[in-house]
């Protein structure tokens, strides 16, 4: 079947976005919406439901009524029904859409690297790396969500940055300006009350996710500790980028790497992404990283991989050499 036009769907735990786009290219429309979420049941179910409504109703009119392709990259797949609700809403509004899903991991994989080989790095509300090589075959590292895993997140940092205000009030850690900026964006009278505002949270990772702007909002005005923080997650992020990338270069790294930086935890910026770089070319002194950012759904990158990725075969055709990996939680 020709399809119309291809539509992309961005499902993250914190946002959503979408883009409308033509076989060649053409960016027709896009839009932004909340949060996804990625718990289940049907609260997450809700959530979902209502993420994906809000950023295709925008987007009808440029959709119109021809068939069209759809690719849905969804947080939360291992999540039982999950796949099963967006595909339900899916067919509701696009009717006669032909829809794949993926890991919302893989959509931004294709934004970054464009088809070529490399390494991107994505760090939202979870933190996960992917590699590519020209053969096809792909690998990652991380991804194992905020109980186990996510070092180097929006999670990560906003409950480090709860943990050092606590520290901090209490005095037995460093002063930091940290807990008087919570306490004004959550509308808090005092740090004390930040514990039980996080324990109330019925998804905790994308409550303390929202905080990471914070701790980049604290380290740009100078404050040491959320300054520490930031580069504890360079670190982490670095680590998994130099992990997946010795998993799919086992023999020989190449000598020149791609490595693509993705989600919204580095819009913090030379802080976060200067001792990342630093850290990147530490661990592989002799490789050139060419390093860049990327932002998978917006114009216009989207354009480059709504049309691959809506393909009906896609990702199933694609090649993994660790199929047996859950999707991220």
């Amino acid at each position: 079947m020709t399809h119309r036009v291809y539509v992309g769907i961005d499902a993250g735990g914190t946002g959503t976005r979408a883009a409308v786009a033509r076989a060649d290219g053409t960016l027709l429309g896009f839009s932004k919406a909340g949060r996804s979420g990625s718990a289940g049941g049907l609260t997450g179910q809700r959530v979902l439901r209502r993420a994906l409504d809000s950023v295709l109703t925008p987007l009808l009119p440029a959709i119109g009524s021809l068939p069209c392709a759809v690719h849905l990259g969804l947080r939360g797949l291992s999540i039982a029904g999950r796949r099963e609700a967006a595909l339900a809403l899916l067919a509701e509004r696009l009717p006669p859409a032909e829809v794949s899903v993926s890991n919302d991991a893989l959509i931004a994989l294709e934004g970054a690297l464009a088809s070529q080989p490399g390494v991107a790095v994505l760090a939202g509300t979870g933190s996960i790396a992917l590699a590519r090589r020209a053969d096809g075959v792909e690998v990652r590292s991380g991804g194992f969500g905020y109980l186990v895993g996510d070092e180097g997140s929006g999670f990560w940092l906003g409950r480090k940055a709860v943990a050092a205000s606590l520290r901090s009030f209490e005095q037995n850690g460093p002063p930091t300006m940290l807990g008087e900026l919570l306490c004004a964006a959550l509308g808090l009278e005092s740090v004390a009350d930040l514990v039980p505002w996080v324990y109330r949270a019925r998804q905790p990772a994308p409550r303390l996710a929202s905080l990471a702007p914070l701790v980049a909002r604290a380290a740009s005005d100078g404050d040491s500790v959320a300054t520490a923080l930031l580069q504890q997650a360079a670190g982490h992020l670095a680590e998994l980028a130099v992990a997946v990338t010795r998993k799919a270069w086992p023999e020989s790294l190449p000598d020149a790497l791609l490595v693509a930086r993705c989600g919204g935890v580095w819009s913090a910026g030379p802080p976060l992404v200067e001792p990342f770089e630093a850290a990147l070319r530490a661990a592989m002194p002799r490789r050139r990283a060419c390093l860049r950012a990327c932002h998978p759904c917006a114009a216009p990158s989207c354009a480059r991989w709504l049309p691959t990725a809506c393909a009906s075969t896609w990702p199933s055709s694609r090649r993994s050499s660790e199929r047996s990996l859950p999707s991220r939680g």
